[in-house]
């Protein structure tokens, strides 16, 4: 009350529609403010949605969706969603109420993997309120809600509020009910986009997400679509220190062939006993097996589309595509089929670099 009203920015997604990659799904949250009041009176309220793509590739459909308000009248608007590792939905927004003493507040809400389609069905809880109001209509087109990478379930939220004057305020947040068994494959370690040996062994890390000591975890891997390798890391990882989960190195004892140069897709998989959460047990990645020598031209720079002159001097990139350095490479050109003009580019040039040659 006796401030301008605030521009909710309605009809627009709002701060990121967010990815995430499940073992048989992908998945992409978003949101947009929508008026949820009949009539004259107007009530800012969230609509949310959650699309999911059954294969990379496929179509997205609508797999749940929902309108959340704020309790006690309140406006909810500028929202900003994510989704942990385990599947769960976090939100932080912007409220405000139109009586005395409802001033801008940041907050956040929620919802767990197993719960009901289209709810938000965690409290809604307070990251901060302003003390005073704002002075002009324009509010949040600057939030972000995002997940930590070191856990997997902390959510950062950053919005901005008035403590008198306009500031940032940043909240954190976790919603996870942590499960006794929660193992998880999350990175291919080896090998990486290079020259690879024919024979390699590959190394994954695993994450225990569980609230026990991890161990005797059988673990797989497929190369290219190819049937799964199975074996069984019998190491332990412990329960998670200080809400950090923690994590562990395997190498498979059975080696992959990456004889022939180019694309090789790793699929790896834990399946341990009683895991609770068997949708983050998968990750999959892509490495090009390069070759040692592969050079080539990529663009021609010079001359360009003008008036050109019996004397006219081309100038071509170089770049080298392979894992060795390289020197004095042959270079040449010809002319509507003419004579082939050949020179010396001499280098060097480094692995993923690019050269001018005139």
């Amino acid at each position: 009350e006796n401030s301008p009203d605030i521009d909710a920015l309605q009809a627009i997604i709002m701060n990121q529609a967010q990815y995430r990659r499940f073992c048989d799904y992908n998945s992409a949250v978003f949101n947009f403010v929508v008026d949820t009041a009949p009539g004259a009176e107007e009530l800012a309220g969230i609509r949310w949605y959650e699309l999911r793509q059954d294969v990379d590739g496929g179509p997205w459909t609508v797999f749940q969706e929902g309108t959340y308000t704020a309790p006690d009248g309140r406006h909810a608007f500028s929202g900003s969603m994510a989704m942990d590792v385990f599947g769960n939905i976090g939100m932080g927004y912007t409220s405000v109420g139109s009586n005395v003493g409802e001033r801008i507040s940041i907050r956040y809400t929620g919802r767990l993997f197993e719960d009901p389609l289209g709810d938000m069905t965690i409290s809604e809880q307070l990251i901060a309120q302003s003390s005073a109001n704002n002075p002009g209509n324009r509010l949040a087109d600057y939030v972000h809600l995002t997940v930590d990478p070191e856990d997997g379930q902390s959510f950062w939220h950053i919005a901005e509020y008035f403590r008198p004057q306009r500031s940032d305020v940043v909240g954190v947040f976790k919603i996870a009910e942590i499960d006794p068994v929660d193992a998880a494959a999350v990175n291919v370690v080896s090998p990486v986009t290079s020259s690879i040996e024919v024979d390699q062994a590959i190394s994954i890390e695993i994450i225990n997400y569980g609230a026990n000591t991890l161990s005797n975890v059988p673990v797989s891997y497929s190369l290219n679509g190819s049937d799964f390798v199975n074996e069984t890391f019998t190491g332990s990882i412990p329960a998670p220190l200080n809400g950090i989960p923690q994590r562990a190195v395997y190498t498979f004892s059975e080696l992959a062939d990456f004889s022939d140069p180019g694309d090789y897709t790793i699929d790896i998989r834990t399946e341990a006993i009683n895991d609770a959460k068997p949708h983050n047990d998968c990750y999959a990645t892509t490495v090009t097996n390069l070759l040692a020598n592969d050079v080539g031209v990529t663009d021609i720079s010079a001359p360009e589309n003008s008036i050109l002159t019996s004397a006219e001097s081309i100038t071509i990139s170089i770049e080298n595509f392979g894992t060795g350095a390289q020197s004095n490479i042959p270079v040449s050109f010809s002319v509507d089929g003419g004579s082939v003009i050949t020179d010396i580019f001499p280098g060097p040039l480094e692995p993923e670099s690019t050269g001018a040659f005139t």
